[in-house]
């Protein structure tokens, strides 16, 4: 057995029902667990708040749920064993964004920017769970994946800089010789200049928060191995659908009128 913080940070509270149960009711029948929700409107701070609680605990895995989350009952024990099995620090399983392109939040980058818009391409749920996909993949076995894919999904000579993985439904190893005031949640927002126009750029917290394992010499992995629905207006749900490759759009929310 493990010793086990579960976090979930939310904005105000409140958490989706089934969520719930998975992060009160079901997480883990195995590992004792400390679960604990932060409420704050500042996600990064919410998700450092409760890492901090974790590190002060002396906690042998950190683990995130967010509040629009739902994964199998038990998805706890099922990612520490993986994990075990392939030697992660870090291990996030799949979560599709909301809206119907197929996309998910885990991205692999295509340049070594540490400013402004960094250029990247976000694995599709068509591929991920593709048969000739691996269930569980770091940077290495997913670019060899995206090459011997069906040519509709494949995608060639990926760089092999990273991967990028969401923290919505995740678990890292809490190693006590690593430098936590490196390794938290940050955002980088702001404005840059391209061809005269001015843009926003973003570059969200779970994907700093990977670079940051694998710069101090973690092992980044993600799964599909938990079965898991996105909840929102409508639920989006683990499985091969949507578009079969990023086609470099920005994706935006579904809105339902």
């Amino acid at each position: 057995m493990a010793k086990v913080f579960l976090g979930c940070p939310t904005y105000d509270s409140r958490i989706d029902s089934v969520a719930a149960q998975r992060l009160f009711g079901t997480p883990s029948r195995v590992h004792p667990l400390q679960v604990v929700e932060f409420s704050s409107s500042l996600l990064a701070q919410g998700c450092n708040a409760l890492l901090a609680m974790a590190l002060n605990g002396g906690y042998e895995w950190f683990a995130l749920l967010h509040a629009d989350i739902a994964p199998e009952p038990y998805w706890i024990d099922k990612l520490i064993e993986e994990a075990t099995r392939v030697e992660a620090d870090m291990l996030s399983a799949v979560v599709p964004i909301k809206n119907l392109s197929g996309a998910t939040s885990t991205a692999i980058p295509l340049t070594v920017a540490k400013q402004g818009t960094r250029q990247f391409i976000r694995l599709m749920m068509a591929q991920i769970y593709h048969p000739d996909f691996p269930a569980t993949f770091d940077i290495h076995a997913a670019a060899d994946a995206l090459q011997r894919l069906p040519e509709s999904l494949s995608v060639a000579d990926i760089p092999r800089l990273g991967l990028w993985c969401n923290t919505g439904c995740f678990i890292c190893r809490l190693h006590p010789h690593w430098d936590w005031s490196k390794i938290c949640f940050r955002m980088d927002d702001g404005l840059e200049r391209i061809d005269n126009q001015w843009r926003e750029f973003n570059f969200p917290e779970d994907w700093h928060f990977s670079q940051a394992v694998a710069d101090a010499g973690g092992k980044v992995m993600a799964t599909r191995l938990i079965t898991l629905t996105h909840r929102g207006t409508l639920d989006f749900p683990s499985g091969a659908w949507g578009q079969p490759r990023d086609t470099g759009q920005r994706f935006g929310r579904l809105v339902v009128g």
